[in-house]
């Protein structure tokens, strides 16, 4: 399955790149994220609580940033298990550039599932990792710019 957008964030490129490295935001702006642990040089663990329609899922994986060029690009590597709901895999392609209104933000992803997941078909799999990327997006704009107008309730995001 690939994935691809465009997010311009009104900020300048050192303080989007500052947030995107930082845990504490990505806490507050990834979709379901519970736990997030490691660092840029040894990778990150991460620990994921969504509902997919009837079926509550955790997701314990790991996700390690290579070919990191400080300020511009990077990749990210993903793999995680949601045990009998199945696994996901994937790889995203990040760059910045400069403009006039702050930083345009590109992604090109690639994704894989197996399990459950993949049973349920790309069609349905699909609109709901588009939609998690486009609320990250949003979360991660107001995270940068201070709006407060985007908040979430986190247990709803967890499905509790």
């Amino acid at each position: 399955m690939d994935l691809s957008g465009e997010h311009v964030i009104a900020a300048p490129p050192e303080v989007v790149w500052a947030r995107l490295l930082d845990p504490a935001t990505l806490m507050t702006c990834v979709p379901g994220l519970a736990e997030v642990t490691g660092d840029i040089a040894c990778g990150y663990g991460a620990v994921i609580k969504r509902r997919i329609g009837p079926l509550p899922l955790t997701i314990r994986g790991e996700l390690h940033l290579i070919d990191v060029v400080p300020g511009v690009s990077y990749t990210i590597l993903t793999k995680g298990s949601g045990g009998l709901a199945g696994s996901a895999g994937g790889r995203a392609d990040v760059q910045m550039h400069a403009v006039p209104e702050g930083t345009r933000l590109t992604y090109t992803a690639t994704a894989t599932v197996a399990g459950r997941l993949a049973r349920m078909g790309e069609g349905l799999v699909r609109p709901l990792a588009q939609s998690a990327m486009d609320r990250f997006f949003d979360r991660f704009a107001a995270a940068v710019t201070g709006d407060q107008r985007v908040a979430f309730d986190r247990n709803r995001e967890f499905g509790e």
